[in-house]
């Protein structure tokens, strides 16, 4: 399955229901990067622009390049008070569209997963400027779950289709960034797990807003979601479970 088709239909929970990324984090990773507010920003797989933000807050001119129309539509909502400093385009990491060195920076918020590593790479370094930068930011599972994120990441695992598990295999994103990096040096920084007590409706649509949620009119989507509200039914606490991510930033300079 394309990566490209992973989203469709899911571009409404994913507003509402994703984690944003964590300020400490956010703070901790600009200021690594030494992000400077005149630069030019290719967010890829830029989604509902969540990430996109974030630079657009401090000053950089953006362009989410994004393939799924509904994520473009929202992004395109949620940002247009930026006006001409974010732009919106048809596109993925490795056929961007863009011109030839038109980027300082290329990043990926959650993303790098789904990218074919090989030929983003070829692309990257095309979209690059002389001296231009790479910075990957995402989370993980936690180093110790809690019971319920053990719970939860045995669902699911047990409801992934083959062709999507794929993506997120434990060894998916080292092996990608020994062929996205090549030889370059990279540095990184692990800043530990994050708490988010969940509600029902609250995990319910974080779940429907993965690439692993059954889309809208699939047949197995209400057994599915009967499975996970078993699931949060069992370790529920005053109404919320404990959902534990794991964050960390990567970034390099492919030249």
């Amino acid at each position: 399955m394309s990566s490209a088709r992973l989203f469709t239909g899911k571009a409404t929970e994913y507003a509402r229901y994703r984690v944003d990324y964590p300020e400490p984090v956010i703070r901790a990773a600009f200021q690594s990067i030494e992000l400077d507010g005149s630069d030019v920003v290719a967010d890829l797989g830029s989604g509902t622009g969540m990430l996109s933000r974030w630079f657009l807050e401090r000053g950089a001119r953006v362009f989410g390049v994004e393939p799924d129309p509904g994520m473009r539509n929202v992004a395109e909502e949620s940002l247009a008070r930026f006006g001409e400093s974010f732009v919106s385009v048809d596109g993925t990491a490795e056929h961007t569209s863009l011109p030839d060195a038109s980027v300082m920076l290329a990043a990926a918020g959650n993303a790098f997963h789904y990218f074919d590593p090989r030929a983003a790479r070829t692309e990257v370094k095309r979209i690059l400027r002389p001296n231009g930068r790479v910075f990957l930011i995402g989370h993980d599972s936690a180093m110790q779950p809690n019971p319920f994120m053990r719970a939860y990441l045995d669902f699911i695992a047990s409801v992934a289709p083959p062709e999507i598990s794929a993506f997120h295999r434990g060894d998916r994103v080292s092996n990608s960034l020994e062929v996205f990096l090549g030889d370059r040096a990279c540095r990184s920084e692990d800043l530990g797990d994050f708490m988010f007590p969940l509600t029902w409706g609250g995990l319910q649509g974080r779940f429907l807003s993965t690439s692993v949620a059954p889309p809208p009119g699939d047949a197995r989507r209400a057994e599915v979601v009967s499975r996970l509200s078993d699931v949060f039914q069992r370790f529920e606490q005053d109404g919320t479970v404990s959902f534990q991510l794991r964050w960390r930033y990567i970034w390099a300079n492919l030249e």
